[in-house]
């Protein structure tokens, strides 16, 4: 019996031992997961992970601003609802980009160095209600099938690029699209179908010298426009016809050439039949406008600043 007390002792000292090791193992994993959660996941403890270079504000809100960014982080989450992305580095959208991400409400991608969307980009986003663009100097055209797939879109912002292009057919997958800013671009000439919901238009500081007398048929919906710092000389009959709804205009810093006689100081709809133009191998009358919008074109015509008309 006394020959075996230091075997019986030796095992319980073993045992001892592996049993703390575990412990100690244990809890090194759990200080190492614990570590690795607190520094891909800075901002948020939810249940997914948040890409190390992004702050994750809630459970469906990521901010990947200004991260160096040339390819879209892997981790993030399914259930996002709002992802920002402005000021990377990112070239070029491709058709699997935002695949899994069909839960977005609003995505930004201002600020990038974006050069094409390729067709089918956002096709999996049909919930996508907000889409930002803008300031991507690079991007100079958009293809027809661009924004396939975006049947809620309500708001969509491409001002400060370089667009000289667009496809005559590219609104026309943007069947809920209300707001529309392509202000600051190298546009000439409108291009712009199928945008019967749209309520509000930028088109502000183009180098637009020209307009199609149809351009703004089929917007009947419109109540904001803006047509400011263009290359205007003249606004062609029947521009404005079926904007009913028209309350805010921009015509400032244009090139008019326009001269009208016979107009009072302060024209009111009663007296547009008064007004001719001076040049008689231009039209006699004024673009036909609705009753409410007689009084801005009016006083453009007659070179007054009409700046920024609110029309009741």
């Amino acid at each position: 019996t006394e020959a075996r007390a230091p075997a019986s002792s030796s095992t319980s000292r073993t045992l001892f031992d592996a049993v703390f090791g575990l412990r100690r193992a244990m809890l090194l994993l759990t200080v190492s997961v614990l570590t690795y959660a607190a520094d891909v996941m800075p901002a948020w403890n939810g249940s997914a992970a948040c890409p190390r270079v992004c702050q994750c504000l809630s459970r469906d809100t990521v901010r990947c601003d200004r991260a160096g960014l040339r390819a879209l982080p892997g981790e993030i989450a399914t259930s996002t609802r709002a992802l920002s992305l402005s000021s990377n580095f990112l070239r070029v959208l491709t058709t699997s980009m935002f695949r899994n991400l069909t839960a977005l409400r609003s995505l930004w991608l201002d600020g990038n160095n974006l050069t094409f969307l390729h067709p089918g980009t956002f096709s999996t986003l049909s919930s996508l209600r907000e889409l930002g663009l803008r300031r991507n100097a690079r991007l100079t055209s958009l293809h027809a099938n661009a924004f396939r797939g975006l049947l809620n879109l309500a708001s969509l912002d491409l001002s400060f690029c370089n667009i000289f292009e667009i496809h005559p057919l590219v609104f026309s997958h943007l069947p809920s699209l209300e707001a529309l800013d392509l202000g600051s671009n190298n546009m000439r000439r409108d291009s712009l179908k199928d945008l019967k919901t749209l309520y509000e238009l930028n088109l502000r500081k183009n180098p637009i010298w020209i307009i199609q007398r149809d351009a703004f048929t089929a917007l009947s919906g419109l109540g904001v426009l803006n047509l400011g710092h263009n290359r205007l000389s003249d606004l062609p009959n029947q521009l404005f016809k079926g904007l009913i709804q028209l309350k805010t205009l921009h015509l400032e810093a244009n090139r008019i050439t326009r001269k009208l006689t016979g107009c009072p100081s302060s024209p009111g709809p009663a007296d547009e039949s008064a007004c001719t133009d001076s040049d008689a191998s231009a039209a006699s009358r004024l673009p036909a406008v609705s009753d409410a919008l007689v009084p801005a074109v009016l006083a453009w015509c007659l070179g007054k600043d009409v700046g920024h008309i609110h029309l009741p």
